[in-house]
């Protein structure tokens, strides 16, 4: 999963160099290859399995955010996957980006979007020894 991760990045940074700075948009297949890896990383990897457990079992009340948790219920009785809660919570969470960089007019997309997406495996240690 990382290497795919790493993978990504490397092509990205790639196309930096020889993409002009007017014309560099956020790649689709980048959006999508990371939608998959974020939605489909291994139950095992950091915290991913409580929060799983606790998409499975709606009626154990938790600590977690009052929005998320109510976002987590709302998506149980719709009948949503895991799987397919974390894909809708991908969506938001990239149009909120999108949203915030075109509000500060960022002229290097892509460059936020790297950067914004490697937090995701910088956080935990524990995930790169299982990975």
């Amino acid at each position: 999963m990382v290497g795919v991760f790493y993978g990504l990045v490397l092509i990205e940074l790639i196309l930096l160099l020889f993409t002009p700075s007017r014309q560099q948009r956020v790649s689709i297949v980048f959006l999508v290859l990371l939608a998959i890896i974020f939605a489909y990383v291994p139950i095992t990897v950091s915290d991913n399995w409580v929060y799983n457990w606790y998409y499975t079992h709606p009626e154990v009340p938790t600590k977690f955010e009052p929005v998320f948790n109510q976002f987590m219920q709302i998506a149980t009785k719709v009948g949503l996957s895991y799987q397919q809660f974390k894909l809708v919570i991908f969506t938001i969470e990239m149009s909120c980006v999108a949203w915030g960089l075109n509000i500060f007019q960022v002229d290097n997309k892509r460059v936020v979007l790297l950067c914004y997406t490697a937090i995701q495996f910088f956080e935990s240690g524990y995930s790169c020894e299982i990975i």
